[in-house]
């Protein structure tokens, strides 16, 4: 399956390897070298993967994230990051990326974190096999809906707009309810082997999802730590 992506990277000679890694993964790829020209870019294609400099020339990352998260909710997020720290990483995950690299990085690297995403888009659109028993598509739970044909999560009536790592992550929960997982196996699961050793990616994703769909994040009713352990959904 062909997948395309837009590039938003300032550096020519970057944007460069990250398009050739794309591609080498059979993914079509645009390139511009902004975010204003990232937006133009958006408004006329149909986009799978964002390959999203944080450190744009012209405007904040963080806003042209938000806009095209919004245009195309399915969009995956890979950003790229030359602040060397776990805050920072955090930080950016918490504005709605789905991953993030940070400079320097080796291209089998950004080969396995692009490739991860692309896989777990494959997973969302791939039809059942007819001889296997159909997995449910809604799931409720309280005032706590997931409907993962529709593409659609409600809480408290309300939509929801989840990334795809996030809908792939409360899916997983309602489909074990009560089941108690490590970070480590949710990562294993949901992330792959490229993730090994980034447990904070699984944090920042639940602290994500906890503010969206929780009545108060504080005292979370859905997603339950368990001291020790790790996470469980009621």
């Amino acid at each position: 399956m062909t997948t395309n992506a837009l590039i938003i990277v300032a550096d020519p000679m970057c944007a460069s390897f990250v398009q050739l890694v794309l591609n080498d993964i059979n993914c079509q790829a645009d390139v511009v070298p902004d975010g204003a020209a990232g937006l133009r870019a958006a408004t006329t294609g149909r986009y799978d993967l964002l390959v999203l400099d944080w450190e744009l020339p012209d405007q904040s990352a963080m806003a042209v994230c938000r806009q095209l998260r919004a245009q195309q909710a399915g969009l995956a997020i890979l950003a790229l990051s030359g602040v060397a720290n776990e805050g920072a990483v955090v930080r950016i995950l918490e504005q709605g990326a789905d991953d993030c690299l940070v400079r320097p990085f080796g291209l089998p690297m950004l080969r396995a974190r692009a490739q991860a995403q692309l896989n777990g888009l494959a997973r969302r659109q791939a039809p059942l096999p007819a001889a296997t028993t159909p997995r449910p598509n809604n799931f409720v739970q309280g005032e706590l809906t997931l409907n993962r044909a529709a593409y659609r999560v409600t809480a408290r009536g309300q939509a929801v707009q989840l990334t795809p790592k996030e809908f792939d992550l409360l899916a997983w929960f309602m489909q074990h309810p009560g089941r108690v997982f490590s970070r480590e196996q949710l990562l294993n699961q949901l992330w792959g082997s490229a993730y090994d050793g980034y447990e904070h990616t699984v944090n920042s994703h639940i602290n994500r999802l906890r503010l969206k769909i929780e009545p108060d994040p504080t005292q979370p009713e859905y997603i339950l730590t368990v001291w020790g352990q790790g996470y469980q959904f009621a």
